[in-house]
């Protein structure tokens, strides 16, 4: 059977008032316990029952109860004391059935890992070497002295990676490009208004 199958079933099935309160309930107590296993085997943590009732502040027996998909009696204290175990967020809300039954008919053992706080590249901050690529792309180059500044500019200090940054503009050629009446500023130009822009940014 194939999921547009599938899913046709379940939606006749839904439409009936006891069995969308029996969909829910069956969903929510099967579903926790697959997904504290989930959390707990996937491989950025590998954890044992014991590692996960230490985190957790409970007993091993405790987890092994709240794996058990036939337990059903779930708190919310329980649910935040997981959360913060495996330093996931926590999210109760009431959604329509149509969600639900989409949800069902996708899970996955995979669907159901969360990232670690310290694992999500949301919140990871650019390093300074990525900044200053970011600059030398923009084409600007590090500045370490004289030599390296021939025509006498003043090196500007980036304030995001507190290197040196030299307009490299002595070798460039001014050029002018004609889009039909209008000339475009030349690359010096350019560059130097770029500058500017990354010295005081």
């Amino acid at each position: 059977m194939n999921i547009n199958q599938e899913r046709e079933i379940l939606k006749k099935r839904l439409r009936n008032k006891e069995h969308r309160n029996a969909f829910v309930s069956a969903f929510i107590d099967e579903t926790i316990p697959f997904q504290v296993r989930a959390l707990r085997d996937q491989q950025d943590r590998q954890w044992t029952q014991e590692k996960l009732a230490f985190q957790a502040r409970m007993k091993q027996e405790r987890i092994s109860t709240l794996e058990n998909p036939n337990y059903g009696s779930y708190s919310l204290r329980t649910l935040k004391q997981l959360a913060s175990a495996f330093d996931v967020a926590l999210v109760v809300r009431f959604i329509p059935f149509s969600e639900l039954a989409e949800w069902k008919l996708n899970l996955s053992h995979k669907s159901l890992e969360v990232p670690s706080f310290d694992q999500e590249d949301y919140f990871k901050e650019k390093s300074i070497k990525e900044l200053d690529t970011k600059l030398l792309a923009d084409n600007y180059s590090i500045g370490a002295g004289a030599q390296r500044n021939p025509q006498g500019i003043t090196p500007q200090r980036s304030k995001q990676s507190g290197v040196l940054v030299e307009i490299s503009s002595n070798k460039q050629k001014k050029q002018e490009h004609h889009i039909g009446e209008k000339t475009s500023t030349s690359i010096e130009n350019k560059m130097s208004e770029d500058s500017n822009e990354a010295a005081v940014g």
